[in-house]
């Protein structure tokens, strides 16, 4: 059952129904897909500078300490793609950072307990989330935004450290028959880790 406060405060937000989504898919963007023994396919994230001119604002590939981690399954890399595409085509700023996936042989990944399957993405929304301080209500609408987009592109669950901007996106799935949902998780304050 939907929380008759979080209702009220959709209301008031002027952009809370879903936009329809229109995902780029591989025909726009370059995607590798390899075949690798023993797991099956994995995708690679095309770096922001491969990127076709038209999209070069779209999103910056970043590889956290060199550690080559933006693979993921076919799927993972074009909702990844889609959710930075909904994000960019509103017009929102800053521009999502994505910056850690899987190694291309998944199992391999670092610095994760989870991201081992091919299946789990971070992004990043630089000087937006709480852990970079200042964390004002303008923020917290754009986080609320972001995992919207999260949603729209198919993940199944988008995890984020604010509770307020978890209730209302899940308050907004509901309501639109959205089948993902936020959750609450600690140490995601840096950070919106999703999982397919």
């Amino acid at each position: 059952m939907i929380d008759q406060k979080i209702l009220e405060s959709l209301d008031q937000e002027p952009d809370f129904r879903p936009a329809p989504m229109v995902p780029v898919g591989p025909d726009d963007i370059p995607v590798v897909i390899e075949d690798v023994p023993g797991q099956g396919s994995a995708s690679e994230l095309p770096d922001h500078a491969l990127l076709p001119e038209r999209y070069k604002e779209l999103y910056v590939r970043v590889d956290l300490g060199g550690n080559n981690q933006h693979w993921g399954k076919p799927k993972l890399v074009e909702r990844m793609i889609d959710t930075a595409y909904n994000w960019w085509a509103g017009g929102n700023k800053p521009t999502c950072l994505i910056t850690d996936l899987s190694r291309k042989r998944f199992r391999e990944t670092t610095g994760h307990k989870t991201h081992k399957t091919g299946e789990d993405g971070d992004f990043d929304l630089a000087k937006t989330l709480p852990r970079d301080g200042n964390f004002t209500k303008a923020k917290r609408a754009k986080c609320v935004k972001f995992m919207k987009c999260c949603l729209e592109a198919g993940f199944s669950r988008v995890l984020f450290t604010d509770h307020d901007a978890v209730d209302t996106v899940n308050a907004w799935a509901e309501l639109n028959g959205i089948p993902g949902r936020a959750s609450y998780a600690e140490k995601h304050d840096n950070h919106f880790h999703v999982d397919l």
